[in-house]
């Protein structure tokens, strides 16, 4: 019938009576959905590891054990879902129940059975059994026999002649975990993931491969927040506009619909991580006059994996190795002359090309310090350098007091 006996209310004597299968459909609807009124079966989070199969330790034995769970279990034979509860460890005798074949192994399994009266059983228990297998060159796993309703938690491989079953002889099975209705499901990876079956939008699994909460919102399965990557494939189904940060650039990214395109960094201290460099020269550099010289800086306060660098024409040459908005800044120090002809700095293209950014002076006497800084959008590939300028009527050396000769290249954001 379609209407249900809710659970629990008095029954009259014309109104029919409650079965015990109106109570399983009815309080599982306290439990994680599987379809309109199914529930996911799985075993329910525990501290440790529930329901896990172990071997006998420190010494091993033909023993094996299996631990305290409670589990939620779908009937495959009518409505509603059962609860069940193993409150203590419980020891099996594998061996002593079917000793080792002589020539080749077998495969046992270690079910958790619910048996149910009403629809024919001789019991309506719930047991944690051993089921032994045929030994065979090639061994399968056993049927399990009785009821279709349970879970089968683990394998034990036994091989030929065992007398003892150890940790390596033991497979136990990622079981699903399932928790209350409306809970956070923990799954182990995005396979366990797509076996969550009929989502609802809303629903929330916390990935334990990836450790982040994943929400699915009717269509997929998507990653609120600002996860943190190790690569952007970790997310598999990205929304436009949705944000990561990637590990080994610390540079947050943004999904344009097509592509995953740098936003800004956050920094760090690694080259990979360092988005900005900054370089100098501690020697003297002479000027020629009348002419633009790329201004040679060999040494360096820090570097960055954005910024490549190269010796070219007696001078530095700098290529930009992300897109994006970058903040350039100069210092240049012209030793003191006489005359008051120019002397200029600029950052501009490599070639000389565009200039960027500049700055002039016709100042005598003193030595002659100049600064120009730009901030504007680059390709990656781009190149450029630091240029000096006078025409004082011979060489003129840049000063390298204090390190005042230098250049920083900062990449701001995509």
């Amino acid at each position: 019938m379609a209407e249900r006996h809710s659970w629990a209310v008095q029954q009259v004597a014309s109104g029919g009576v409650q079965t015990v299968e109106d109570g399983r459909i009815t309080i599982a609807a306290l439990a994680t959905p599987a379809g309109q009124i199914t529930s996911r079966t799985g075993l329910l989070p525990a501290a440790s590891t529930p329901g896990t199969v172990s071997a006998t330790s420190p010494t091993a034995n033909g023993f094996v054990h299996v631990a305290p769970f409670r589990a939620v279990l779908q009937s495959q034979r009518g409505g509603g879902a059962y609860l069940l509860c193993l409150d203590a460890s419980k020891d099996i005798n594998v061996l002593g129940t079917a000793p080792a074949d002589a020539s080749n192994p077998r495969h046992d399994l270690i079910v958790f059975q619910q048996s149910d009266a009403y629809y024919g059983d001789t019991t309506s228990d719930m047991v944690v059994r051993h089921i032994v297998g045929t030994p065979a060159a090639t061994p399968v796993d056993p049927a399990v026999p009785g009821s279709a309703d349970h879970i089968v938690r683990a394998r034990i491989v036994v091989p030929p002649n065992a007398t003892t079953i150890t940790t390596v002889d033991i497979q136990n099975f990622d079981v699903a975990r399932t928790v209350a209705a409306g809970g956070i499901t923990p799954v182990t990876d995005a396979t366990a993931r797509s076996g969550v079956a009929n989502p609802y939008a809303g629903q929330a699994v916390y990935r334990l491969d990836t450790r982040r909460i994943e929400v699915h919102d009717g269509t997929d399965w998507r990653v609120p927040s600002i996860p943190v990557v190790a690569t952007a494939s970790e997310i598999s189904n990205p929304i436009t506009g949705q944000l990561i940060m990637r590990l080994s650039t610390n540079i947050v990214q943004r999904w344009n619909g097509s592509a995953w395109v740098d936003a800004f960094p956050i920094g760090g201290t690694t080259d990979a991580t360092r988005h900005e460099a900054r370089y100098y020269r501690a020697t003297a550099q002479p000027i020629p006059n009348n002419v633009d010289q790329r201004v040679h800086l060999p040494d360096l306060d820090y570097v960055s994996d954005d910024v490549s660098v190269a010796a070219v024409g007696n001078g530095t040459e700098f290529t930009l190795n992300r897109a994006g908005l970058w903040h350039l800044a100069a210092n240049i120090r012209f030793v003191s002359t006489g005359s008051a002809s120019e002397r200029a700095l600029a950052i501009a293209g490599s070639p000389t090309g565009s200039r960027y950014a500049q700055a002039a002076s016709d100042q005598a006497g003193e030595p002659c310090s100049l600064s120009c800084s730009t901030t504007r959008r680059f390709n990656a590939g781009d190149k450029l350098s630091m240029w000096a300028y006078q025409n004082t009527g011979a060489s003129l050396n840049l000063d390298p007091l204090g390190n005042g000769v230098n250049m920083s290249l900062t990449w701001l954001r995509g």
